[in-house]
């Protein structure tokens, strides 16, 4: 199966990559969506079954979907036929949020990268709702373990600092009945308003906040999904040190009650220096793709170091073959997610690093 993905996506892509690279993404998802039984056929894997264990959850295997890509919700038993661990949606805010003027998405192929400045989902926490709720679960009932679902939050445009805890908190309450875990997104490279304190004791208030919300969901629902904080890959130096002492301590503190803390490593990045002088490349958006690789690995290190091995880190960013996979593994990482690697490689590329994960065990 994987030889007759790979050349089908191979005589695929040209045609993709003729078209704007918006229009292309909102073509395969409508497929993906609404597809034939040609359409299935054709994305679903035969599964990488590698059941691990990371924040108090299993997972069918340690390859995930990244956020960004389905943020609707819109086509998930077919992103879980392609043989994915997991899946994360949006990302959301409570109230929907108008997109900027196309054109929003920009593949720069010699770099295998892509700039987004694709906003948060137009609709809000309302219409994601209602589109888990229309989901079946399992997403695979082809999967030794279900397949997980993460929920990446974030807040709206016009939120305040003082109110952040709020829109947060609206996120969790309002779709704590499908989410696995939950990703609080931190470093949205196309917001201005992250809320998030950079010194302590404030990040400590911050932290403590979203665990007292937490505390509350769980009294009332039995559910306590570990929250992941998605950082910048930019993020270097005393951010880095506060950040990591800060999850420590809180960990320390709060994972008797069965609350777990973890990181996404890295978000996308507003820097250019490894893309200087290719045509796009000073467009505004995050960038993503190869170019993340290397600094997204040195970063996974760096932050292993310093959490220790108790506080789980997923790893994106660059990864577009199974030795990528492997190097961010062996840096540090528990899990790893795709996104810009599935635009260039297509789905054949979740079955080769779920593969490549497997056999390093």
């Amino acid at each position: 199966m994987g030889l007759a993905h790979r050349f089908a996506y191979r005589a695929l892509r040209p045609f993709l990559f003729s078209l704007d690279a918006e229009h292309a993404h909102e073509l395969v998802m409508s497929c993906l969506a609404h597809g034939s039984p040609l359409t299935r056929k054709l994305i679903t894997q035969d599964r990488i079954d590698d059941p691990v264990t990371v924040a108090g959850l299993s997972f069918p295997n340690r390859v995930g979907l990244a956020a960004g890509l389905d943020k609707e919700a819109r086509a998930l038993p077919a992103l879980a036929a392609m043989g994915f661990g997991f899946i994360e949606v949006g990302s959301v805010a409570p109230r929907g949020e108008a997109w900027s003027a196309p054109p929003r998405i920009h593949r720069l192929p010699q770099a295998k990268a892509l700039i987004n400045r694709i906003g948060l989902h137009r609709g809000g926490l309302e219409p994601l709702c209602a589109a888990l709720a229309q989901c079946p679960w399992p997403l695979d009932p082809r999967a030794l373990v279900p397949v997980r679902l993460g929920v990446n939050l974030a807040c709206n445009v016009a939120t305040l600092a003082s109110e952040a805890i709020r829109d947060y908190s609206l996120g969790l309450d309002a779709t704590i009945s499908w989410a696995d875990y939950f990703t609080i997104n931190v470093s949205n490279p196309n917001a201005s308003n992250r809320h998030v304190p950079d010194a302590r004791p404030a990040l400590d208030q911050w932290l403590q906040a979203i665990d007292e919300v937490r505390i509350n969901l769980a009294s009332h629902t039995g559910r306590r999904p570990p929250v992941f904080l998605k950082i910048s890959p930019d993020l270097s130096g005393p951010g880095v040190d506060t950040l990591c002492a800060a999850l420590r301590a809180r960990s320390d503190r709060v994972d008797t009650v069965g609350l777990r803390w973890g990181v996404i490593v890295a978000n996308t990045s507003a820097r250019r220096d490894a893309v200087h002088g290719l045509h796009r490349a000073d467009l505004p958006g995050g960038l993503s793709g190869a170019p993340l690789r290397e600094p997204v690995n040195r970063l996974v290190e760096q932050m292993r170091t310093q959490l220790g091995k108790d506080i789980a880190i997923i790893g994106t960013g660059g990864i577009l073959s199974g030795d990528d996979a492997r190097a961010r593994i062996a840096a540090g990482a528990d899990l790893v997610q795709l996104y810009t690697g599935l635009i260039y490689r297509g789905p054949d590329l979740v079955r080769e690093a779920a593969s490549a994960l497997c056999s390093r065990r």
